[in-house]
């Protein structure tokens, strides 16, 4: 969920971006950047970036959609003000770690 959270909001920060860009950006694999993209598409516009000069020719261009911004916006503030923290795990006898 922080890795989602750090990519939606350098989406959010970037408003224009590639995916190996958005990884650069959120510090996230670009495998995992690409999976959040296809997850909230209804967020993003896509269309074809400028020559990459590889064989492969133009690299993918993501951009926040114009009705959507004020929603990724609450989402990220939402998500920034309360943070999901892992459980501690328990000891066998149940007393949690770090207690004594």
């Amino acid at each position: 969920m922080l890795e989602q959270f750090r990519i939606l909001e350098a989406a959010r920060r970037l408003s224009e971006f590639t995916a190996a860009e958005l990884a650069r950006e959120s510090g996230a694999a670009t495998d995992t950047v690409e999976k959040t993209l296809q997850r909230h598409s209804e967020l993003f516009d896509k269309g074809l970036g400028p020559l990459t000069g590889r064989r492969s020719g133009r690299a993918m261009l993501y951009w926040v959609r114009p009705d959507a911004r004020r929603y990724l916006e609450t989402v990220v503030q939402e998500a920034a003000d309360a943070p999901e923290l892992p459980s501690i795990p328990a000891k066998a006898g149940g007393k949690s770690l770090g207690t004594h």
